[in-house]
């Protein structure tokens, strides 16, 4: 009966090296869309901080032009 049960899992590695072949015309679509998915993700993290930042700013009393900077 554990012998079926790996048999439905199968091997991931294998599964793996089916999605690559499938891929494998498109990689550098593949590439480019991950590399912008990591830079939008990037970005929509980086937001919150300097947002943060910029109103610790405000709140210790420095001067305006210091919160245009931090941006």
């Amino acid at each position: 009966m554990a012998d079926k049960e790996k048999k439905k899992t199968g091997s991931g590695l294998r599964e793996l090296f089916k999605l690559y072949s499938f891929l494998r015309p498109y990689r550098w679509r593949f590439a480019l869309g991950l590399s912008f998915l990591l830079v939008s993700t990037a970005a929509s993290l980086m937001f919150p901080k300097l947002l943060g930042d910029m109103v610790d700013m405000g709140n210790s009393g420095r001067i305006p032009e210091e919160i245009n900077t931090s941006g």
